[in-house]
Order: C-alpha cells, then structure tokens, then sequence
C-alpha cells in the first residue's frame, strides 16, 4: 500500500530496531511511490507508432554515414578504394543495378550461387560463396561475428574489435582484400573468365594480406 508517497507494509510482526532502520533506509532510497489508480494503462511510443513506421525507420540509410574514414587509406591501392567509393555510392555495376534505370535485363541471379539476385549485400556478404571466405577468416582470428546486412554495416562493425598490433594491422587488411578478390571473381564468372573456388580465393586473400 502508498500513503502519501511512502510504501507502507503491514509485517506479521513488530520489527526490531535494526529491522526498522533497514526498512526506513529503503524506502528512502526507493524515494517517492506512485500510488496505483483503477485506469487504463497508456503507453505513448513516437506519438502515433506504428509497426510500419518501425520497420522503416530500422531500414532507413543513414543519411549522414561518412563512409570517406574508409577510403583512399594507406597501404590500400586505390583500385580496392574506387570498388568500395561504388559500393558505398550504390553505384557498383551489378546486375540488378540497371533496373533501377527501368532497363529490363534476362539475368540478374548472381554469378556464385545462381538462387537470388545480385545485389551489393548479396555479393559481398549473403551468398554461400562469400559467407565460406569470409567465415574461413573468422574462425582463424577465432572471433564470434555476426555479419550485418550491409557493406555498410560490415565496415562500422569491424572496427568494434580490441585486436592491437601485428594483428590488428591484418585484421583491417582483411576486410579490403576480401571485398575486392570477390569482385574479381564476380567479374571472371559474368565475362566468361576461369572460374575459381572458394579455397583459391582465399589463397588469392592470404596472398594479398601478407604482401
């Protein structure tokens, strides 16, 4: 029961002093109760919310994402920096790009796992052949990772690593050289180019990350 602000209890039996003063030491901290009251509850969550106006602020881009503190960085060759300035501007030529120009194309399934539709996240980050590189990778740093949804995402979420040194210097490395030998070999597999599998690809990686 609250009177005036206060939690009161009716113990089955007097308390001691000590018991007392514990008791009066938490309800002081607890500070001032609000008493209940016979009305409806009514919880206010931005104004009018909705499970739609959730859902679109949760896949909004960010408008304000400085994607440049991921560009043109030392020891990067400009070649993986402009693969990833495309990327970041949504405009790398994938095969579904030209339908955002309202141009019908016959084939826009992606070149590695020929299920779903080339997008950038699907490439770089969704499919099976990209998801056994980069999780080859993973388990060799024995990190726990869960990939986000984007290469956005991807970059903002490396950088949450308390790697130092030698290590650390690898571990971004690692995130340029994977982005830019699945686009080569991306590009092998739509222009007709000796096809690699996975494991050459990563020897390809581990070759670029040591050099």
């Amino acid at each position: 029961m609250v009177e005036n602000g206060r939690l009161q209890c009716q113990f089955r039996r007097r308390l001691y002093l000590n018991e007392q003063l514990e008791w009066d030491l938490l309800c002081n901290e607890l500070g001032p109760v609000h008493g209940l009251v016979d009305e409806e509850d009514n919880v206010e969550i931005m104004g009018d919310f909705s499970v739609k106006k959730c859902y679109e602020l949760l896949v909004q881009e960010d408008g304000n994402w400085d994607f440049s503190k991921y560009l043109w960085k030392q020891g990067i060759p400009n070649k993986v920096s402009f693969v990833l300035w495309a990327t970041f501007h949504d405009s790398l030529p994938t095969l579904t790009m030209p339908r955002h120009r309202r141009v019908d194309i016959q084939e826009m399934k992606c070149p590695f796992c020929k299920t779903e539709d080339e997008t950038v996240n699907h490439i770089f980050l969704n499919c099976s052949y990209a998801s056994a590189v980069w999780f080859y990778f993973i388990k060799a740093f024995k990190v726990d990772w869960i990939f986000p949804s984007s290469v956005k995402g991807n970059f903002d979420s490396w950088k949450l690593n308390n790697m130092t040194g030698r290590c650390s210097d690898v571990w971004w490395k690692l995130i340029y050289a994977v982005h830019w030998h699945l686009w080569n070999e991306r590009n092998r597999r739509v222009f007709g180019g000796r096809t690699m599998d996975s494991e050459e690809v990563i020897m390809l990686i581990k070759q670029s990350v040591v050099l």
